[in-house]
């Protein structure tokens, strides 16, 4: 080849060099900007060889914009991006990074198990992460208590020398009491059992159940027993002395209603601890369900109606307010009404006269089906002398029937 011939392909072979230098800076740049065009429509655009580079697949992780579907991205990667390290821990810095996990299964990959920096990220935001570290990493105190910061459960898949740490063991049970479970039998554990203000923050943190292992002198200590039942142990574990000790009993059913379904059936029949479980804070349905079969009478007290009101069956407290023996008494109770209204408006046309015009029940029925109705139902005085009412009423009713709401 001549000189000259040489010369025209360096320069040629030059010319291509800037040009693509040129393109990958300009590529790189639309993928930086923060524009009004979308991460996934940018990253479509671009020629398939930077899609399947690492410096752009590093820039698109790095953008705080939405990334691409998973077809378009990082299904598309080789192997060698997949695994790479850089990559995963540009995943893991993201602040969606949990999202895009659940979303996209980003498991870590096997080859990246014994990276602690990559492990740390993982185990820091995703529950479980441990039990994918190597058995190097669930014995390093750093990473496990990385792990049981973000749920205490994971203690389960730290090394045997790390479930007897008490230092870990506690942390773990700061997050969630039922971690002390996996601490093994042994010193550690029998000296944390025995520590009854321990045991009381392990009780408190949803740890119920783990009054079992508490030796027999704290089972009786009716403090501990109350925290147990209150946070998930079973009614049947409490001590027979307690379980027919009613002023016991009510304090527990305050706590947790739930517990009335546990007793015994005579236990069920005492119309103190029947009230005690419906006027509950905790009581849900399907105690209100039970009770009312075994002490229908109790429909009858306004304590019990204001709890179906607050937390009950939606068509029991309307059977209540609209056909129950004492139906006109509930229905000009300023409490139970505000109530019902507040959870369905339409029972405002169940309340007394004197209750259509109280403000706060009138306010609780204004919806976009209802607001034409209440308006109707309450007096000019009334509007006149609260005008948020009728500025609630416009707010709330649909626009292109505002011609029909009469105001008077």
């Amino acid at each position: 080849m001549s000189l000259k011939n040489d010369s025209d392909y360096n320069y040629a072979n030059n010319d291509n060099t800037h040009q693509e230098r040129r393109a990958r800076r300009m590529a790189l740049d639309a993928l930086e900007q923060n524009s009004h065009e979308s991460l996934a429509t940018v990253w479509k655009d671009l020629p398939h060889r930077f899609r399947i580079d690492k410096e752009f697949v590093l820039q698109a992780l790095r953008s705080n914009r939405a990334l691409p579907p998973k077809s378009e991205f990082e299904r598309s990667f080789p192997q060698s991006l997949r695994f790479d390290r850089d990559v995963v821990l540009a995943f893991t810095a993201r602040s969606d990074f949990r999202e895009l996990f659940n979303e996209r299964h980003l498991y870590p990959p096997e080859c990246l198990t014994k990276d602690k920096e990559v492990m740390m990220a993982y185990c820091t935001q995703i529950p479980r992460s441990l039990q994918e570290c190597s058995e190097e990493l669930c014995d390093d105190r750093d990473v496990v208590s990385a792990a049981i910061a973000l749920d205490g459960l994971e203690l389960q898949y730290a090394s045997l020398r790390l479930q007897e740490d008490r230092d870990i063991v506690v942390q773990a049970c700061q997050g969630d009491g039922k971690a002390l479970e996996f601490c093994p039998p042994g010193p550690v554990r029998d000296g944390l059992v025995k520590d009854r203000n321990f045991m009381l923050s392990v009780l408190r943190q949803h740890g119920g159940p783990m009054l079992r292992l508490v030796p027999n002198n704290l089972k009786h200590d009716p403090e501990l027993l109350l925290e147990a039942l209150k946070h998930g142990m079973r009614f049947r574990y409490c001590p027979f002395e307690y379980q027919s000790d009613k002023a016991f009993l009510i304090k527990a059913l305050a706590h947790r209603s739930e517990l009335y379904i546990e007793f015994n059936p005579t236990t069920q029949q005492d119309v103190d601890l029947c009230k005690a479980a419906m006027v509950s804070e905790s009581s849900t349905p399907l105690v209100h369900k039970r009770v009312l079969e075994i002490s229908p009478q109790l429909i009858q007290e306004r304590a019990v109606v204001l709890a179906l009101c607050q937390r009950g069956e939606a068509s029991l407290m309307k059977q209540v307010i609209i056909e129950s023996e004492h139906a006109a008494t509930f229905q000009d109770d300023e409490e139970i009404m505000l109530t019902a209204v507040q959870r369905n408006c339409k029972l405002f046309s169940y309340a007394s006269a004197r209750l259509k015009q109280n403000v706060a029940i009138i306010m609780a029925a204004l919806d976009a089906e209802s607001a034409a109705d209440v308006l109707a139902a309450v007096g000019h005085e009334a509007l006149r002398q609260a005008p948020q009412i009728v500025v609630r009423a416009l707010q709330v009713y649909p626009r292109r029937h505002l011609r029909l709401l009469r105001t008077h």
